[in-house]
């Protein structure tokens, strides 16, 4: 009785990789120094993406503002005045280079919020947070890509309430299980 009042929770993490696998501070990022470089893909009937968008500049900011593998020298969506989406892999390269950055990091965050499922069965509903992202680490001086990689996250089960206050922390277990690969 009682998991039907507070319902059955679940973490799922996959990721898909090319290159370096996750996760990254102990493949190949420890000690580098890195500018951060992240952008949206909204889908056509995305809702409150202001609030989304404000959820991922707090997460992102935090998040690398105290990655202890690397040192974070710069976090943008621009350079100069393009988004990060609409420059080529040689214009982030390039960029990085004038910050003196061995590596690039390049977020493009493709889905940032809550699903409500309902059911015409015994479980009635189910809501899971989602974070689909894809993350590149490029080497900055050769200009290579050393990761491509997309990481889809999801939290909660049925019977399960959750709703855009709790995305700070699904957006931060992801790039933690990325980054770190231990999961919160």
């Amino acid at each position: 009785m009682a998991a039907l009042l507070l319902g059955c929770s679940s973490t799922q993490l996959t990721h898909h990789s090319r290159g370096i696998d996750p996760p990254f501070c102990k493949n190949g990022l420890h000690g580098s120094r890195a500018v951060v470089y992240w952008d949206t893909a909204w889908r056509p009937n995305q809702k409150e993406i202001e609030l989304r968008e404000k959820i991922l500049a707090e997460g992102i900011s935090s998040f690398f503002g105290k990655a202890q593998c690397m040192k974070t020298i710069k976090i943008s969506r621009r350079i100069g005045n393009k988004p990060v989406s609409m420059c080529s892999e040689v214009e982030i390269a390039a960029d990085a280079r004038t910050l003196d950055a061995d590596k690039a990091i390049v977020i493009r965050i493709e889905e940032l919020g809550p699903n409500l499922m309902l059911y015409l069965s015994p479980i009635l509903w189910e809501t899971k947070n989602e974070v689909l992202m894809r993350t590149k680490v490029m080497d900055s001086q050769k200009e290579t890509i050393e990761t491509d990689t997309t990481s889809h996250w999801y939290r909660g089960g049925p019977f399960m309430l959750l709703g855009t206050d709790s995305l700070h922390k699904d957006l931060d277990g992801t790039l933690d299980e990325l980054f770190h690969g231990s999961r919160k």
